[in-house]
């Protein structure tokens, strides 16, 4: 979550934009500080939220705070992008956050455009597959988790399968709807995943992944030759990337269910070879 005052960056961007935009800015504040505490109260739930009555001269100004540069715009990009964990996509874990990200759309909802709760990090390629999608009409669920707000189940529910043969490394993520969990979670979460093409994108960077270490995996298989060593190191990563980013980080799956694979720490990893 930013810590921002989203006030002093709303004056800041304003008081830098040229007459009548300045004024246009200015004359609006009112509603549009309004309508932020109003998102901040109702999230995750901002899909409840109506859109700000605006003239065309007040959505051009307020979409131009944001498209526009300026020196304060530029500053709140810095604040939002300043952490390290902020170089990952917000909204899947893989890409390079390389953009913005509006969870509401700002040619809907302009008055949060400049808003910092509203703006997470985010790869091209989930800005662009998210677009202007909030709700699944099918299931009457927001489209996407919100990465400031929502609270993913801390209980595993990604799992991941690996098959092994001489010529081939199978790798199948999935989304379970374990014991208890409730339908609308179950529906915002296979939204979250399916919208963004997550399955496809996690096999892809797996495979990519495991193949940059392959080499790794040998030596360390080769200081026991029992796979056991090698098995305890991927189970301390899967640790490692569960206690950053929670159970269900890809990463942390991934590397939970190699520590238990043998025929992967057996010298499966040698596919890998192969497929190269």
């Amino acid at each position: 979550m930013p810590v921002v005052n989203d006030g002093v960056v709303y004056d800041n961007i304003a008081s830098a934009k040229h007459p009548p935009r300045q004024q246009i800015l200015q004359g609006i504040r009112a509603p549009v500080m309004a309508a932020c505490q109003n998102y901040s109260q109702l999230a995750p739930d901002v899909h409840l939220i109506g859109s700000l009555a605006t003239s065309a001269a007040e959505k051009d100004a307020l979409k131009h705070a944001y498209d526009v540069p300026t020196k304060p715009m530029n500053k709140l990009r810095n604040v939002l992008n300043q952490t390290i964990r902020s170089a990952r996509c917000a909204m899947c874990g893989v890409g390079e956050a390389t953009t913005l990200d509006h969870y509401l759309p700002k040619d809907d909802f302009p008055e949060f455009s400049v808003y910092s709760n509203n703006l997470t990090p985010s790869c091209a390629a989930c800005n662009t597959k998210k677009k202007k999608k909030i709700v699944d009409q099918n299931t009457q669920v927001r489209s996407f988790l919100h990465p400031y707000f929502d609270i993913v189940p801390n209980f595993q529910f990604l799992g991941v399968e690996i098959r092994i043969d001489p010529t081939s490394f199978i790798v199948q993520f999935q989304i379970n709807r374990v014991a208890g969990m409730p339908a609308h979670v179950y529906n915002h979460l296979r939204s979250h995943v399916d919208e963004l093409g997550l399955l496809d994108r996690y096999r892809k960077s797996t495979l990519n992944h495991l193949s940059d270490d392959r080499r790794a995996y040998a030596r360390t298989f080769n200081e026991d030759g029992t796979g056991a060593i090698l098995a305890a190191q991927l189970a301390n990563r899967a640790n490692d990337y569960a206690l950053d980013y929670g159970p269900n980080y890809w990463l942390a799956v991934l590397y939970t269910e190699l520590s238990s694979h043998n025929g992967f720490c057996h010298g499966g990893f040698q596919t890998l070879d192969a497929i190269q």
